[in-house]
């Protein structure tokens, strides 16, 4: 079939979203959470992939047992934003790394790691840690530390946005990234108000360019 996989949203804290239940409203509704996951693979085909995407929890100990509810509901792998719903990126509030290590060691299914991956510089050096420190409990300084077993892979959200060449392994000159962006809008007659927003985000700031 044409679909592959099904993700569930438990992250996202827009009121649009929250307001009615879902997105991250969901984190306060284990049980709920659990019937979806469970119908969902009850209902799909087995090679059709169920996931979903998750906040942190007020504490480490609450994030594991939820974690552990969507392994044992039927989730092939957990997105993981290391934020609270309280924490406000927009004042400052970082992603909560030094928990990472721990919480991907207590479930078997792939974690994608996700939060203030925002450059591919900032992909890079979150991988040359793991790997300059395996199986380690993470360094000390700034920014990500390397977790005691590995994230299966990132997630990256805020970045691709502002550039989507984030995703290339060498780096494409920002003003070529947007005029690329804006010829394939008109090419595949993309609605202008998603354009004009989309570029908005993108020429919003230099911090958001590599």
């Amino acid at each position: 079939g044409d679909v592959r996989g099904v993700d569930v949203n438990m992250g996202c804290t827009a009121p649009f979203s929250s307001t009615g239940g879902t997105g991250a409203a969901l984190l306060e509704k284990p049980h709920v959470v659990a019937d979806i996951l469970k119908s969902l693979r009850r209902e799909l085909p087995s090679w059709c992939a169920v996931s979903c995407k998750i906040r942190m929890l007020p504490t480490v100990a609450q994030t594991i047992d939820f974690l552990r509810l969507c392994e044992h509901s039927g989730a092939d792998a957990i997105a993981l934003h290391m934020r609270t719903t309280d924490d406000n990126r927009d004042k400052g509030h970082p992603a909560r790394w030094d928990d990472l290590g721990l919480l991907c060691s207590e479930v078997n299914v792939p974690i994608l790691a996700n939060g203030d991956l925002l450059t591919r510089r900032h992909i890079d050096d979150f991988w040359q840690r793991c790997d300059a420190v395996a199986g380690g409990e993470g360094g000390g300084g700034s920014g990500p530390s390397c977790p005691r077993r590995r994230p299966a892979a990132v997630m990256v959200a805020r970045g691709a946005l502002w550039n989507p060449s984030v995703f290339a392994k060498a780096e494409v000159p920002y003003d070529e990234v947007v005029r690329k962006f804006i010829s394939t809008c008109a090419r595949v007659n993309n609605v202008h108000f998603a354009t004009k927003w989309t570029l908005k985000e993108m020429l919003g700031s230099d911090s958001q360019k590599p």
